[in-house]
Parts: C-alpha cells; structure tokens; sequence
C-alpha cells in the first residue's frame, strides 16, 4: 500500500483522531461513525499520492461507506456494534502497519477490511 510509505505524521494524526471518535462512539454504545470512517479514509487516499483516488473518494462523501446503501430496518442494533467493533479492529490493524510504514501488512490490512466491508453488505449490515 502506497499510503505506508508515503504517509506523513500529519496524515497519522488526522488517522489517529479519526479512529479515537469511531472508538469513543463504538465505546457509548452509538452506530453513528459514519463522518468517522469518512476521517479515517479520506487521509489515507491523501497519503497515497494519487490524487485522484482522494478526489473520487472525497466526492463520495458518506457514498464510500457500504453501509448507507442499507435500510436502517435492516439493522439490528446489538449486532451492528459488533459489526462496528470489527471495523475499528481492521481501522486499527491499518493504521498500524502505516505507523511501521510496512507497505505490505498495510495492503494485507486493507484487503481484509475491504473484503470483510463486502460481506458484512452482502449479509445486511
């Protein structure tokens, strides 16, 4: 991941910040992180160096999370923090690795939590 070898501190903070308000919201009890998880990706795509990958995600907005493409009828709030948990833990395991800037447990991460982003859509939250 190119972001691992390219990230500045500055993205680190502005990752770090992001992952504290996810983690503090998970923590009350509360599902609404999805600004959080916008913050915690739109600096990572900054750190990329490709520009247009943080253009088309910055335009996306809120749009960049599966999770907005569900009904909230579709959403059992007990299992969607859980849901939520997960997703800190794979935020975490990515930030992490762009600490150590080790590019290849960073695309590993982020593989994961893409993939994991996928089914957790595909079973309805």
């Amino acid at each position: 991941m190119w972001a691992a070898g390219r990230r500045t501190e500055q993205h680190l903070k502005q990752i770090a910040a992001a992952l504290m308000r996810f983690e503090v919201q998970v923590a009350n009890g509360s599902t609404d992180v999805l600004e959080h998880d916008v913050e915690f990706h739109l600096p990572l795509a900054r750190a990329s160096g490709n520009r247009y990958f943080y253009d088309v995600l910055s335009q996306m907005g809120r749009g960049v999370s599966p999770r907005t493409r569900l009904r909230q009828s579709e959403i059992d709030e007990l299992d969607h923090i859980e849901r939520l948990r997960h997703v800190l833990s794979e935020h975490k395991a990515i930030y992490q690795a762009l600490v150590r800037q080790d590019a290849d447990d960073a695309r590993a991460a982020m593989r994961m939590h893409l993939s994991n982003s996928r089914e957790r859509l595909r079973c309805g939250s």
